[in-house]
């Protein structure tokens, strides 16, 4: 009985020791969302001109957006890697993506998520509390004043109403597509671009996505500029939902 009373002690400290080893950490990298804002096939510059798909001539001048909840999904369940992002055409240069890069496990992914606006705690947070250049401080232009809540998606610019209209595109008619409130909280609609990718240890992986202008125009339902080109949603409600729905299914994978 002597040797059995020295043997357990000896066996719970190897236990012990056993239980308290960690598991080997999984490494991590640089995952960047590049978001490309095109016309088709054409890299969107703002203050250029275009024609659209039914040869129309526009000049976009700002486009503005929330994503919100940026999920990735593995085997082992969702990872959110980003609660809020403000994309801004005029913080980049000509021609640039609209981008955002977070720290992520490597390892192997089965798809992407995100939204587009901010949900209701997000959008009912008071800007003021917020740092100048915080995605929901008031240095970004997005919060209404008159409206309790941000800007979801703001989408600007001048367009002719006759088809194959020789430039310049005239100043006189403008577009101002501006959606918010609770209901235009979306979730992007991916669909061929959700799709599965590794990153390996180390490395830096870019996530990238085509935004197409046309599509917001020309997608579930198509809108006419010269019918409805203002919209600061409860001022035409029917129109910033119509918008609204182009638009989350305007994201596409982006062309190797």
């Amino acid at each position: 009985m002597r040797y059995l009373r020295l043997f357990i002690p000896a066996l719970l400290l190897v236990v012990m020791s056993s239980s308290c080893e960690k598991d080997p950490e999984i490494g991590t990298t640089t995952f960047t969302l590049a978001v490309h804002p095109k016309i088709a096939s054409q890299d969107l510059v703002l203050g250029q001109e275009y024609l659209d798909q039914e040869s129309y001539r526009l000049m976009p001048s700002t486009l503005r957006f929330y994503v919100s909840h940026v999920t990735l999904t593995s085997a082992n369940g969702d990872t959110e890697i980003r609660d809020i992002a403000l994309l801004d055409m005029e913080q980049v240069e000509a021609g640039e993506p609209l981008t955002f890069e977070v720290e992520v496990p490597a390892g192997d992914y089965t798809g992407i998520s995100f939204w587009v606006g901010l949900d209701s705690l997000q959008n009912a947070s008071d800007p003021a509390t917020f740092v100048n250049g915080h995605p929901l401080s008031l240095s970004t232009g997005t919060f209404w004043t008159w409206n309790t809540g941000y800007r979801f998606v703001m989408l600007e610019g001048y367009y002719d109403d006759v088809q194959n209209t020789p430039g310049p595109v005239s100043t006189s008619r403008f577009f101002n597509y501006h959606t918010g409130t609770a209901p235009l909280y979306k979730q992007a609609e991916l669909g061929a671009a959700n799709v599965a990718f590794t990153i390996a240890e180390g490395e830096r992986f870019t996530y990238n996505l085509d935004l197409d202008v046309n599509k917001m125009f020309y997608g579930l339902e198509n809108i006419d500029r010269a019918q409805g080109a203002v919209t600061h949603t409860t001022s035409n409600y029917a129109l910033a939902q119509k918008f609204t729905e182009n638009f989350v299914r305007a994201f596409s994978l982006s062309a190797p």
